[in-house]
């Protein structure tokens, strides 16, 4: 069992993007070489099937299509998910412990809910919508698209707005949490808007999955003391 896990992983780790990819998204995914190198190495994994980064630091100047980079990483994450058949099998034996799954959670929070609707979720919300116009991968699944929120019932998988304060985001299990413009929140730790204490409150709802639950952040540059620079700092 162990040398078919390792076989299945191995493949993920050179097909499963190519496969992402070519579900009618050859023409839609406008995707530079660059940002497909970032993509490919940030959900690299070692040889035991299990992903190497947690976190992802992103400062690109404005309109450098760094929200449309990681609104395809949120989306290939819930590709990611959505194939695998049993989650509390791949949970057993990929994170080695037993967790329940009533529902998982992919997150697009900013300064402002309409922030983040306007740049990471509308971009997700078109792609699938694409997606399930070209008799893709994503038109298999019963998939709902409503303001603010896409429910993969099939799976009881969520994608949405997060609110640009923490109190509206308890009691989550995270695959995917993406904060937009972090450098332009409040430069502080304390709740329930603090840059810091945004980021470290959802950090710890994709802790259930590991390294597989995605932490990205995501900013233009303000200043040389702005919550995201003092990101890349910790990171270096």
């Amino acid at each position: 069992l162990k040398n078919k896990f390792f076989l299945f992983n191995f493949f993920a780790f050179f097909k499963k993007f190519a496969i992402f990819l070519a579900s009618s998204f050859e023409n839609s995914l406008a995707l530079r070489k660059k940002q497909k190198e970032i993509i490919n190495t940030y959900f690299s994994q070692d040889e035991d099937g299990i992903d190497l980064y947690k976190y992802l630091v992103l400062l690109c100047g404005m309109r450098s299509g760094k929200s449309y980079l990681v609104s395809t990483m949120c989306l290939y994450q819930l590709f990611r998910f959505m194939i695998i058949d049993d989650m509390s099998n791949w949970a057993a034996e990929v994170l080695k412990k037993e967790i329940k799954f009533p529902n998982l959670h992919w997150i697009c929070a900013a300064k402002s809910e309409q922030q983040a609707m306007d740049t990471l979720f509308s971009k997700i919300a078109s792609m699938i919508e694409e997606n399930q116009n070209n008799n893709g991968f994503f038109s298999n699944y019963n998939i709902k698209i409503n303001r603010g929120e896409i429910i993969v019932k099939d799976k009881n998988f969520y994608v949405f707005c997060g609110p640009s304060h923490a109190s509206g985001l308890v009691g989550r299990t995270v695959a995917f949490a993406a904060i937009d413009e972090f450098g332009h929140l409040k430069n502080t730790n304390k709740p329930p808007d603090g840059a810091d204490y945004i980021f470290e409150f959802l950090t710890k709802s994709t802790m259930t999955l590991g390294r597989f639950g995605k932490m990205a952040v995501l900013s233009s540059p303000v200043s040389t003391t702005d919550p995201i620079v003092r990101k890349l700092n910790e990171a270096k």
